[in-house]
């Protein structure tokens, strides 16, 4: 009734890994049965899974759908493990609503709090993550969010760039763009201002 699958498809080349995505998924319908993948694979377990658990040392850290694992990210190690996310790390000074506002280096951010995290305590350190691409380059007013950095270097994956900027010393940041939406070149060693909305960052437990 369920056929355990211990990653199946790691050691194939990219091609033949897409392709036995796709008939997996296919066969697990077709057979209408239970399949559990184990996987190192963030790629492999967002694309083929109804369901995704995340473990860490044998702890269930979250579950849910790959959409949800992907843009809520409930601990730091899901943040880290999922997804092109930029952790941030910063003390608690106030909260209004579902407003938290937290001080890193002697910057105040502001961070959105999903309704059911632990309850926020003023004073304590914690951690929250914003999503590479929703992450903006140049300094824009209506982004609640701030930060300035030093141009690094571009990873170029297919139609996307991910722009790495360095905001303290050993500590980087990743803008993810569309290329076509991003004519900008950066010289090494530049300063740019680093954007994103109060929604874009999600206070981790």
């Amino acid at each position: 009734t369920v056929l355990l699958l211990d990653e199946p498809i790691g050691s194939l080349d990219y091609n033949l890994r897409q392709s036995m995505m796709i008939e997996l998924k296919k066969i697990q319908r077709d057979l209408g049965l239970t399949f559990i993948m184990v996987t190192h694979s963030q790629q492999e377990a967002l694309a083929m899974a109804d369901k995704v658990v995340v473990m860490s040392d044998a702890v269930i850290q979250q579950i849910g759908r790959s959409r949800e694992i992907h843009e809520n990210p409930r601990t730091k190690f899901v943040a880290e493990f999922i997804g092109n996310n930029n952790i941030f790390k910063g003390r608690i000074k106030s909260q209004s609503g579902s407003i938290v506002f937290m001080e890193s280096e002697n910057a105040l951010y502001y961070v959105r709090r999903p309704r059911d995290t632990a309850r926020v305590r003023v004073g304590e350190e914690s951690h929250f993550s914003v999503r590479a691409d929703l992450m903006h380059t140049g300094n824009r007013s209506e982004m609640a969010n701030r930060i300035t950095g030093t141009y690094v270097a571009t990873e170029f994956l297919g139609t996307l760039e991910t722009d790495i900027f360095e905001v303290a010393p050993g500590r980087f940041v990743k803008v993810e763009q569309h290329r076509k939406m991003s004519s900008r070149v950066y010289a090494e060693g530049e300063q740019e201002t680093l954007c994103w909305t109060a929604e874009s960052a999600i206070l981790l437990d």
